[in-house]
């Protein structure tokens, strides 16, 4: 009978696998927030629910994945409108891991507008509802990134 050699090596990929995960997750986010910040931008009776005078709040509405700079960084209203910027970075999230996408904006009367003011205004809730009514293609698009079919 002949002589079967087999050698054996047993080989460590956590970290791989780990930086290959962490790539997948901030792929999944940012297609959320890419996704969520085209919803918040619908105007109110176009699919929407952000109220449009000037546009400046609507072309305000931007995402941005923890420890990073927000994806718009510079906006103004539709006409005549000075440019408005963005400056600092979303809050880091715990392990210097990126595992949230915020969306907003840094207008001052966003969260007037978002929220209402107490027995004067109802507010429209344009970010909450570019998230809730859209929870199962979040969903979606999560699993797609953690398969490796990002559409980022």
């Amino acid at each position: 009978m002949a002589e079967v050699k087999v050698d054996v090596s047993i080989v460590d990929n956590t970290k791989a696998i780990m930086e290959a995960l962490d790539w997948q997750v901030e792929q999944a986010l940012i297609a959320i927030g890419m996704t969520a910040e085209s919803y918040a931008k619908l105007p109110e009776g176009k699919g929407g629910h952000t109220p449009v005078d000037t546009g400046r709040l609507k072309n305000s509405i931007t995402y941005a994945i923890a420890g990073q700079p927000p994806n718009t960084q510079s906006y103004s209203a539709d006409k005549g409108d000075e440019s408005h910027s963005y400056n600092g970075n979303a809050p880091q999230d715990k392990g210097n891991k990126a595992r949230s996408v915020y969306i907003g904006s840094n207008v001052e009367y966003a969260p007037m507008i978002e929220n209402g003011v107490s027995g004067k205004y109802t507010g429209k809730h344009f970010l909450r509802l570019a998230i809730t009514d859209h929870v199962d293609e979040y969903k979606k698009l999560s699993e797609a990134a953690l398969k490796g079919k990002s559409q980022v």
